[in-house]
């Protein structure tokens, strides 16, 4: 199976109750030109989990079936369940010529890569800890015992995105959905700005965390100000990190005075 890393796919990790799927879905409906690629798993589907959008939901017999005859180009277990990435499913997504978005865990990211597949990778996490992943998988329908072991384990999938043998360069706090969604839309039109330019497809983290700081101290969350912004950033990406948040900042204000942003 060939791959064609350009442009890239965009992968979201982070512990369970972060928003990665709720990020990703709305990524889906805000850009149409973007899909998400659709794992299988031997998890139980949630009461709010529909097959084949969510997850294609399978037993562990036929998830031995999968494996054994390589249907399954990607593998992981997590939280005593497995969950893979199957030939056809990826296969499916490069004929869409589509943008495409994985949700993963680090091992799942590394197994993508050294397949030859060019991937944005993005942490998304809450600041706000385990209570605020608590109260999520609560809210999402989660047993209390499943709820239990997905918090006890979210500081080893933080340590295993932090110290991952591939760097995940972008952080994203969701704790505020809105400011999350902004900065997520903005990091890919970002990305694919450079990709445009023929500038490769990585906005450079330094700027993109002074970027994140500034965005969260400010009322900036509107799409048409992530595009300027990101053509900005994209014209300027030879700044220090310092610079570019105040440029950040004195474009913004400029496009906002001369009723540009509104």
């Amino acid at each position: 199976m060939s791959y064609d890393p350009d442009p890239p796919s965009f992968a979201l990790l982070g512990p369970s109750g972060a928003g990665k799927t709720t990020l990703a879905n709305w990524l889906m409906e805000v850009c149409p030109s973007f899909t998400m690629a659709i794992s299988h798993t031997t998890r139980p589907k949630r009461p709010t989990e529909t097959e084949g959008v969510d997850y294609y939901f399978v037993s562990n017999e036929e998830m031995d079936s999968m494996v054994e005859s390589k249907k399954v180009v990607e593998k992981i277990e997590v939280h005593g369940n497995t969950y893979a990435f199957t030939r056809s499913e990826v296969e499916r997504i490069w004929s869409l010529n589509r943008l495409c978005i994985f949700v993963v865990v680090a091992d799942g990211l590394n197994q993508f890569i050294d397949m030859g597949i060019k991937m944005i990778p993005i942490h998304i996490d809450v600041n706000g800890g385990d209570p605020v992943l608590t109260g999520r998988l609560t809210d999402r329908g989660d047993d209390p015992s499943s709820i239990k072991k997905r918090v006890e384990n979210a500081p080893n999938e933080r340590r295993d995105i932090t110290k991952n043998r591939h760097p995940v360069p972008y952080f994203i706090d969701n704790e505020d959905l809105e400011k999350a969604k902004f900065l997520l839309f903005s990091l890919v039109e970002w990305s694919m700005i450079l990709h445009e330019q023929g500038q490769g497809s990585d906005p450079d983290p330094d700027m993109f965390n002074a970027w994140r700081d500034f965005v969260c101290n400010e009322d900036v969350q509107n799409h048409k100000q992530a595009r300027d912004v990101a053509h900005f950033l994209v014209d300027n990406r030879g700044g220090s990190p310092l610079r570019m948040s105040l440029l950040y900042g004195f474009k913004l204000k400029e496009l906002t005075d001369g009723g540009v942003l509104k």
